[in-house]
């Protein structure tokens, strides 16, 4: 287990996905990317679907985040 996993318990969920997204900007390791998408995903679990554009819309780490998934990442949009 990561220091990152370990400290999830300590911090919030917009720490652990920034230093996810941040790790994987200075490592170009995938896994960090994975890891930063599949916290964005559960925060837009959690959040009303009416709240899903503002949370791009108001969220720089947000989008950054979907930005670099779609990119890099593989993935399918917002």
């Amino acid at each position: 287990m990561t220091v990152l996993e370990r400290s999830g318990e300590y911090v919030g969920q917009g720490v652990q996905r920034e230093a996810r997204l941040r790790l994987w900007e200075m490592t170009g390791d995938r896994t960090h990317l994975e890891d930063a998408y599949r916290l964005l995903c559960l925060a837009l679990g959690t959040a009303p679907a009416e709240h899903h554009e503002a949370m791009f819309d108001k969220v720089a780490l947000h989008r950054e985040s979907m930005e670099a998934w779609e990119e890099h990442g593989g993935g399918v949009g917002k």
